[in-house]
């Protein structure tokens, strides 16, 4: 089995922009060639994209405005999990011999159709993603003695956090008042306690051991995948403090890459709402 190495990457900044989604995927596709000099639009073997924008011919548009001519061509579409998916197969493609480069791009619109959830009778007719976080964080409060203090911390941090980041949306700081006096949306859910909306995109470049050498000295090695899918909705939940799916896919990852949670240094934690980030930390 071929080692797999990220060997490149292209990043817009998230914003508010009313950008088409093919050009928000071909802006970041485009940054991804200038930052690889030596990467020809005849190395790509495969070329995958996700999106929540429910357009299953995107990875053929992007293929033809980016001037690549790929063996595989598809777009993967599972909400916000669809990127992960993506470099998933990317990964399988490369380490199976299908393929030796593969460029995978993402990208999300403000207004994307993903933000609503058209099935999940398990989660009751409210089709928000709001309702299944009011969910979650109700249960995990009352589980550790919680309180919307707290809770508010996550937000305050990662605003915080931002104003390093020149590709992020948020441009202020927020206090715990803030948060806590943002605007109510369910009993347990604030403003400030939800992510938002915005238009934004990102482009990796895998590769294959052979071909890494050929972009970079210093490719980043995928060593451990790990993903669970327990149920579509809330039906096999046994809880709501906490995600079983999320132990069990970072389980096997660790057993994959052969490694434990103390080799780790950085942790990139999706938080969708406030209460995600220590669900998938714990």
């Amino acid at each position: 089995m071929s080692k797999v190495g990220i060997v490149s990457y292209g990043i817009t900044k998230f914003s508010k922009d009313d950008s088409k989604i093919e050009s928000v995927l071909l802006k970041s596709t485009k940054k991804l060639f200038d930052n690889s000099p030596n990467l020809s639009r005849n190395d790509i073997d495969a070329v995958l994209v996700s999106t929540n924008n429910n357009s299953k011919y995107l990875s053929a548009i992007l293929s033809e405005m980016s001037g690549i001519e790929p063996k595989i061509a598809h777009s993967i579409e599972s909400l916000c999990n669809s990127g992960t998916n993506a470099i998933v197969s990317a990964y399988s493609y490369i380490a199976s011999g299908l393929a030796d480069v593969v460029l995978v791009s993402g990208a999300e619109r403000y207004d994307s159709p993903g933000q609503i959830l058209e099935w999940d009778n398990s989660r009751g007719e409210f089709k928000h993603p709001i309702f299944w976080a009011s969910i979650f964080t109700k249960a995990y409060k009352r589980e550790f003695s919680i309180t919307d203090e707290e809770l508010a911390i996550v937000p305050v941090k990662n605003h915080k956090q931002s104003q390093n980041n020149p590709n992020a949306l948020s441009e202020k700081t927020y206090s715990l008042d803030d948060v806590i006096n943002s605007k109510k949306l369910t009993d347990d859910l604030r403003l400030l306690d939800c992510s938002r909306p915005c238009t934004g995109g990102a482009s990796i470049l895998l590769a294959s051991e052979n071909m890494c050498k050929k972009f970079t000295d210093n490719p980043i090695w995928i060593t451990g995948i790990g993903q669970k899918t327990t149920s579509a909705g809330f039906t096999k939940n046994m809880v709501f403090s906490s995600m079983e799916s999320t132990h069990i896919a970072a389980s096997t990852a660790f057993k994959m890459s052969k490694h434990n949670v103390k080799d780790i240094d950085v942790a990139e934690v999706h938080d969708a709402f406030s209460v995600c980030e220590p669900m998938a930390l714990e």
